[in-house]
């Protein structure tokens, strides 16, 4: 998924495309703003660009809720996108010709009946975020809107704010309000109480792709204002040498920061790890 980055007196970059990884599920990235559109494409309309946030600079704990390990750093501020990339916003980059069409069928397969687990490139449904894109696909986006792909740190202070905390909303485990796979709820003697873990919010599968269009969990959002985060299973990062995360620092070109429930700001791994292969381990800082 993407999601667009940039400073302050810029536009915001957007967000958006999925990770291109070998065995991975269909991911996508975020994106962060700089003026570096290639003047052999034709320029975004005002319509295609994302709607913005603006972040500003604070200290941020860096950390993940399931972990013990911290990390405090300064992040100056930025604008980053409100929702993931949606079809329609990628579709016009590649009418721009500053985006390539074809999606990354080989290293992104089906999972479940979601509609965001499996290539969609070619789908009607100009709402939904744009999945199984390649990295160069969401880095082209990005630069074609003036932005680039988050770091770690700008995105966690976007996504959840400067305090860890395991959703953009909080602790508590997501409502269908929240997340549209949220775990299903079911009254018993003594209350409400989640039922089938990771049950779909919508009464059949035609009501599925409505549910994961961008926008339609606001109740979900970050403190900042930054909705849909991990509407997919994970969104792509830039890293950088500053990273405390091995998996988000050189010489990987990209990570993936993901959940292991619906929602859930759980850990971060190299772009192309197949995600039912990892582990925790990753929230573990790179040595210094």
């Amino acid at each position: 998924m993407i999601r667009i980055h940039g400073p302050l007196p810029r536009r915001r970059a957007l967000a958006g495309a999925t990770l291109s990884a070998a065995l991975a599920l269909c991911l996508l990235p975020s994106c962060v703003s700089r003026p570096s559109v290639s003047r052999r494409v034709a320029l975004p309309a005002e319509g295609d660009r994302p709607e913005r946030v603006e972040i500003a600079a604070a200290h941020v704990e860096l950390g993940f809720a399931t972990g013990v390990l911290r990390s405090t750093v300064n992040v100056g501020g930025f604008a980053i996108s409100r929702h993931p990339i949606t079809l329609g916003q990628f579709s016009a980059c590649v009418r721009a010709g500053a985006c390539q069409a074809e999606a990354n069928e080989g290293d992104c397969f089906s999972v479940g009946g979601s509609p965001v687990a499996k290539p969609n490139l070619d789908e009607d449904d100009v709402a939904l975020p744009a999945v199984c894109v390649t990295v160069a696909q969401a880095t082209a986006h990005c630069s074609w809107l003036g932005g680039r792909l988050p770091t770690i740190a700008e995105w966690m202070l976007a996504s959840r704010g400067p305090a860890v905390s395991r959703y953009a909303w909080g602790s508590s485990v997501p409502t269908c309000d929240q997340h549209p796979n949220a775990p299903a709820r079911v009254d018993t003697e003594e209350g409400t109480a989640p039922a089938v873990p990771e049950s779909a919010c919508a009464a059949s599968t035609e009501e599925l792709p409505a549910l994961f269009r961008v926008g339609r969990h606001p109740e979900g959002k970050a403190a900042s204002g930054v909705e849909d985060v991990l509407l997919t299973r994970g969104e792509l990062l830039t890293t950088s040498s500053s990273s405390p995360y091995n998996a988000c620092s050189p010489p990987y070109s990209a990570c993936v920061v993901y959940g292991l429930k619906p929602g859930a700001i759980d850990s971060v791994i190299p772009a192309g790890i197949n995600l039912d292969f990892a582990r925790p381990r990753d929230q573990l800082p790179a040595a210094s």
